[in-house]
Order: C-alpha cells, then sequence, then structure tokens
C-alpha cells in the first residue's frame, strides 16, 4: 500500500511539471528546448522520456505535451493538445519595489508574482541600502527576470510579468500614468483597505530605510497618494507582499 501510494504521488507530481518556453505552439510539433530547460529536466530532475510536461509561453497560452527526448543538452516536447487558459487577476497591479538589500529584492519578486501582479520595476530610491553601477544593475534585471518566470512555472500562472529595467525614484513617478498611484507611507491617515474600484494600480514600496520626505513630498505632487497598512511598522519585505494580498483580496481574486 505504502508503495502504491508513493508511486501515486510520483505520478501526480510528473503530470504537475511546468516549463516556460516562449514562442509559438501547434499541435504535433516536436518543441525544441534550450539548455538550461533541458539540463534542468534531465539533470536535475532526471525525468525520462514520456513524462508528461507542460510548457506556457508567457501569453496565456499552454500546451501539454510529452518528453520524447531526454539529453542533457537538448531535450524536445512532442505538443499533444495547446489551449488558452488564463489565471490572471481582474485587477492590474503594478509593483514600483525599492531595492532593497541581499535576498529581500529576491523574495519579494518571487511572491509579489505568485500573488498576481503584473509587472514589477525595482527602483533607486534615496534610502536605498548599497549601491550598483550599470552593469550590476543590468545583470541583476536578468536575474530578477529569471526568479518572475520560475515563481510562474510553480504557481500556475501563464503570464509572465515584466521586471523592468531599474528607474530612479524621480524618473518612475514622472511616467506613471495608472488610474491608482499609491505610495505606502506609515504616517498616512489613510488606510490601504479604503480602495473601492477595481482600476490599474500602480502600488509603491520603500527600502528598509523608507522613503525620504523629499521623496513622498515629491510623489504627492505627481498625484500618489499615501497609503499606510495601519499602525505598525513593516519591514519592506513584508509591507509588499501583505498590501498585494490586501489589493488582491479586496480588488482583485483572492
Amino acid at each position: 500500500m505504502h508503495y502504491n501510494a508513493k508511486n501515486a504521488l510520483m505520478k501526480n507530481i510528473m503530470r504537475t511539471i511546468r516549463i516556460y518556453v516562449p514562442g509559438l505552439y501547434q499541435e504535433n510539433m516536436h518543441l525544441p528546448l534550450s539548455k538550461e530547460a533541458s539540463h534542468h529536466l534531465v539533470t536535475v530532475l532526471r525525468l525520462p522520456v514520456n513524462t508528461p510536461i507542460t510548457v506556457f509561453n508567457g501569453h496565456n497560452v499552454e500546451a501539454e505535451g510529452s518528453l520524447i527526448t531526454a539529453h542533457k543538452k537538448e531535450a524536445m516536447i512532442d505538443i499533444h493538445r495547446v489551449s488558452t487558459r488564463s489565471t490572471e487577476s481582474p485587477l492590474y497591479l503594478s509593483l514600483a519595489q525599492a531595492i532593497s538589500k541581499g535576498d529581500k529584492m529576491d523574495w519579494v519578486i518571487q511572491k509579489a508574482v505568485e500573488l498576481g501582479v503584473s509587472d514589477i520595476t525595482p527602483i533607486i530610491s534615496q534610502h536605498m541600502a548599497y549601491k550598483l553601477d550599470k552593469e550590476k544593475l543590468e545583470k541583476k534585471q536578468q536575474h530578477w527576470q529569471t526568479i518572475a518566470i520560475n515563481a510562474c512555472e510553480q504557481c500556475g500562472r501563464n503570464f509572465v510579468p515584466t521586471v523592468n529595467h531599474p528607474m530612479t525614484f524621480d524618473a518612475f513617478i514622472k511616467g506613471c500614468d495608472t488610474a491608482h498611484k499609491l505610495l505606502l507611507d506609515p504616517s498616512s491617515q489613510n488606510k490601504l483597505s479604503s480602495l473601492e474600484k477595481t482600476l490599474p494600480t500602480t502600488l509603491m514600496i520603500g527600502p528598509e530605510g523608507g522613503f525620504s520626505n523629499n521623496e513622498v513630498v515629491a510623489a504627492a505632487s505627481q498625484g500618489f497618494l499615501g497609503k499606510s497598512l495601519g499602525p505598525r511598522i513593516l519591514r519592506t519585505e513584508t509591507a509588499a507582499l501583505t498590501a498585494i494580498a490586501l489589493l488582491q483580496a479586496t480588488l482583485g481574486d483572492l
């Protein structure tokens, strides 16, 4: 009984494997995978030929297929069925997250994607805990985009949010044009939960040291509304995910 239960569990796990593969899909096509995806399936997961695989292209199209070649540098999938399926929230939510130190930014991006954000812009703010040059920021952006893709593979999203190139605080607030423009500010008397209409929304979250007074004033001059999450001061990563979850619960699909 224990052996059969274990086999059933393994088969269920194998049926849920999802891989991001950009491009167009057609039934009965043989879809080659990248070296990275091939290595992950064959070398890391050790999947045999005929393993069921689901692929998605990042634009709400997914395909069910099976592994027909299992080489660590070049695996291939036979596509059986193609469909359009969206798991997106009715709330278009753009996250502007001040770049935080260590793995906090990675964690926020991963969980924000799971919670349904539409896109993410890393923000260079006055109170950043550390500075990155242009080359390092470029590498970070690519790393963060990979995290977003991996989060989609895990959580079942067929749309891949874009992690935009990092922007300065001033450049971002001047270019933002969503209907709701919100900035988390612990000193605000307005609760984030007071929003009532599901409209495209931008949510700005400060770094470990928070936004400076000058930044709060500048954002207000560009139409950003200060919102709070209550009387306690939350860490940047806690604030981001709490705010996203609250907005998705009140205006989205949680």
